[in-house]
């Protein structure tokens, strides 16, 4: 007997080689092997960080277009935009992280094709840990220090900048699951 002839006992069903190479797939690599770590503590770390880098960023920023806290030297038609645009600058550091480190990891759980309550879970943890941070800045003038604060909170009710910051990324997750759909995202297993 040749092995296309042989009976479909021996191999298994459809369904248990299906899972048992979905299984061997999702054990090449860490995350897969670990999903706690890389769906759970790892956002929960980078968060911060990339949090971190965006307030830098906002800090370096004004300060090269002369918001120095020590002797701001910025222009009044620059000192006017940037009231302006603060406020949206400061929504940026706090959602552009969240929604970059949202893309991110549900791009890990598609490529290791995890199950969809990893990806989930990750962006459950991400929606309340962004949902959760607020920002204030402050920008120098000739009497004053410029000024930024960073913590967590929620205010009751919760304002329409906390709601977003809450929304983006179980919405971004719920994207990714549509459009990873096609590609090995499982339904069971790890």
């Amino acid at each position: 007997m040749e092995a296309s002839e042989r009976p479909p006992t021996l191999l298994g069903s459809a369904s248990e080689i299906v899972a048992a190479a979905s299984s061997e797939y999702r054990r090449r690599r860490f995350s897969g092997r670990h999903p706690w770590l890389a769906f759970v503590i790892a956002p929960t770390l980078s968060l911060p960080i990339l949090w971190a880098g965006s307030l830098l960023m906002l800090v370096f920023g004004a300060k090269a277009i002369g918001f120095d806290s020590e002797s701001p030297t910025a222009t009044a038609a620059t000192s006017h935009w940037a009231t302006e645009m603060l406020p949206f600058a400061v929504l940026g550091t706090l959602i552009l992280p969240v929604a970059v480190a949202t893309i991110a990891f549900c791009q890990l759980a598609i490529k290791t094709a995890v199950s969809r309550r990893w990806l989930l879970a990750c962006c459950l943890v991400l929606a309340i840990i962004g949902g959760a941070a607020n920002s204030s800045v402050s920008l120098p003038t000739p009497g004053t220090k410029g000024s930024v604060a960073f913590g967590f909170g929620v205010s009751l009710p919760p304002s329409p900048q906390q709601i977003a910051q809450f929304l983006l990324p179980l919405l971004l997750g719920c994207w990714m699951l549509h459009v990873g759909r096609g590609t090995a995202v499982s339904v069971s297993g790890n």
